[in-house]
């Protein structure tokens, strides 16, 4: 097994030139996979459909919340017209 000249390691015995090429296709690799995974909008729009589905599910509490204090005060009203009390 060869040693390194500069810190006396053992070395694999690859040349520079190689170990650059690897480098590089490794980078290569990961700048593909990262592009990929930009262009991939498929977990954007799931987060999209279940942010317009809590928005509906608010709308939907609130507007029952809202519905419900309504009649609660109508039947009140229809109570003390009818002089039933509580």
């Amino acid at each position: 097994m060869a040693r390194c000249v500069s810190c006396s390691h053992p070395s694999s015995g690859k040349q520079l030139p190689e170990l650059l090429n690897n480098i590089v296709d490794q980078e290569s690799t990961l700048t593909k996979i990262f592009a990929r995974f930009m262009k991939d909008e498929s977990g954007a729009t799931a987060i999209e459909y279940g942010l317009i589905a809590a928005l509906i599910s608010v709308a939907l509490i609130t507007g029952a919340t809202t519905l419900g204090k309504a009649l609660n005060n109508q039947f009140d009203q229809i109570s003390k017209n009818l002089n039933y009390t509580k």
